[in-house]
C-alpha cells in the first residue's frame, strides 16, 4: 500500500499521533535503510525507505509509525545529556529510547518476521521506566550481547528504525527550541483529542500532565483585560484567506483585515522577583503573542535590556537590584504614539510613578503585593492579579 495512505489511515486509528504526523515533514529516501525521524531547527521530519516500507504488513506499518512519533513526543532528540563520547555510548542512548517508546506498543507487532525491536523484557527490565533510567540500567556488555542477539549487525530480523538522523552536538539553546517545539505539539494535539471526546494514548497522558503542571496558565482576567485596553489604536495588517472572496477578481482569495497592537510590557527584575514570577510573567505574555507585537523592557532600578517578543524565554535575565517603575515609565512617554499601551509586570513593592499615563495595566504576580490596589490604581490605571491557581493547576 502507499505510504500516504497508510499514513491517512494511521491518523484515522491513532488520532493523537495522526496529529502529530501531520505536523511532520514526510521524506521518502534511500539514505536510511528503514524509517527515520529528525529535526532541523524546529520543523521535524520523518525520512523513510519506500523500499523497506511496501513490504511491511499494514499492522507493523502502523506500529512503526507510532514508534516513532513516539520519539518525537517523549523528546529523545534532547533527552540526554551532553553528546555521545562514542558509538559505543550513542547506542547505548539508542536502545535506551527504543526501550521507553516500545513499552506501549504490543510486542507482537514490533518483534515479528518483518522487524525486531527492541523491549525491556529482553533484557529483564520492566516496562514504561523511562529513557533515562534504562540508560542508567544498561551497561556496555548489554550493548554488545543486544547487537548479537538483534538485528542491529544483520542478525535475525530488521532493526525498525534509524537513529542517524538525529541531532547531535546540540547547545542548550537549540535544546530548548527543540524542547518547546516538541511541548507545543503535545499540547495541541492533546486538547484536540480532548476536544473530540477522544483518549490520550498510554504513556501519554503522565507526560502531557507533568507539561501542563510546568506551564503556567494564563489568568482569565488577563485576558479580558488587555482585549479592553488594545481595543483602541492598532497596526493593521492583511493576509488573504479563502473565506474572503476578492471583489475585484472573481473566485479568488480576498484580503483579511487584522489589527494588531504594539505594546510595551515593562518587567519588574527587581531582588525581590525570583525566577517563578519571571516565568510566570512570560506565561502570561505568550498567551496574548498572536493578539499583539510585544515589546519587553526588563527593569529593577533601571533599564537593562529592552527586545521583540519572540515567542520564548530569554536564557539570560538582567536586573537582581532595587525596583523603581519610573525608568519604563518614562521610555513609554518619550515614544509617542510608537506604542498603543503599557504594561507592567511586577509584583507591587513599589511606589507608583506620578506621571504614569492613563489605563496603564498593573499585573502583579501570583505571590505579590496584595494590600496596595489603590496606589496602583492612580491616573485611571488599572490592576490584575494573577491568581496562584494558575500555578497550581
Amino acid at each position: 500500500m502507499d505510504f500516504e495512505k497508510i499514513c491517512m489511515m494511521y491518523s484515522m486509528q491513532e488520532p493523537f499521533y495522526g496529529i502529530l504526523l501531520s505536523s511532520v515533514l514526510r521524506v521518502p529516501t534511500d539514505k536510511v535503510s528503514t524509517l527515520a525521524v529528525g529535526v532541523s531547527g524546529n520543523v521535524f521530519k520523518l525520512f523513510y525507505n519506500p523500499g523497506f516500507v511496501s513490504k511491511l504488513s499494514i499492522d507493523t506499518c502502523l506500529a512503526c509509525l507510532t514508534h516513532e512519533m513516539e520519539h518525537i513526543a517523549f523528546n529523545h532528540f534532547s533527552v540526554f545529556d551532553g553528546s555521545p563520547e562514542n558509538q559505543a555510548e550513542q547506542q547505548r542512548r539508542n536502545i535506551a529510547a527504543d526501550l521507553e517508546v516500545n513499552s506501549y506498543i504490543p510486542k507482537n507487532l514490533l518483534y515479528n518476521n518483518e522487524v525486531q525491536g527492541l523491549y525491556p523484557d529482553n533484557y529483564g527490565y520492566k516496562p514504561e521506566l523511562g529513557a533515562r533510567e534504562y540508560y542508567r540500567l544498561i551497561g556496555p556488555q548489554d550493548v554488545e550481547e543486544q547487537e548479537g542477539r538483534t538485528g542491529l549487525k544483520g542478525g535475525k530480523g530488521t532493526i525498525i528504525d534509524d537513529h542517524s538522523q538525529w541531532p547531535t552536538g546540540l547547545s542548550e539553546s537549540q535544546k530548548d527550541v527543540i524542547e518547546q517545539a516538541i511541548e507545543d505539539m503535545v499540547i495541541q494535539a492533546a486538547e484536540i483529542v480532548e476536544k473530540s471526546c477522544g483518549s490520550i494514548p498510554a504513556g501519554m497522558q503522565v507526560r502531557i500532565d507533568a507539561i501542563r503542571k510546568r506551564k503556567v496558565k494564563p489568568a482569565a482576567d488577563w485576558k479580558r483585560y488587555v482585549r479592553r485596553y488594545l481595543g483602541n489604536e492598532f497596526t493593521e495588517f492583511i493576509r488573504k484567506s479563502k473565506k474572503r472572496e476578492s471583489r475585484r477578481f472573481p473566485d479568488a482569495a480576498g484580503n483579511k483585515h487584522r489589527r494588531k497592537s504594539r505594546v510595551m510590557v515593562g518587567i519588574d527584575t527587581s531582588g525581590s522577583v525570583g525566577m517563578k514570577e519571571y516565568e510566570e510573567f512570560m506565561n502570561q505574555i505568550k498567551s496574548l503573542s498572536r493578539t499583539a507585537n510585544f515589546t519587553i523592557v526588563e527593569c529593577d532600578y533601571d533599564i537593562h535590556k529592552i527586545f521583540e517578543y519572540s515567542g520564548k524565554m530569554p536564557n539570560t535575565v538582567f536586573g537582581g537590584g532595587g525596583t523603581s517603575f519610573q525608568p519604563v515609565v518614562d521610555l513609554f512617554i518619550s515614544n509617542g504614539r510608537k506604542y498603543d499601551a503599557l504594561i507592567y509586570f511586577t509584583d507591587g513593592y513599589a511606589p507608583v510613578p506620578s506621571n504614569t499615563p492613563k489605563d496603564t495595566l498593573w499585573v502583579i504576580s501570583s505571590d505579590g503585593n496584595k494590600e496596595d490596589r489603590n496606589e496602583f490604581r492612580k491616573n485611571r490605571a488599572s490592576v490584575v492579579y494573577i491568581p496562584k491557581q494558575c500555578n497550581q493547576e
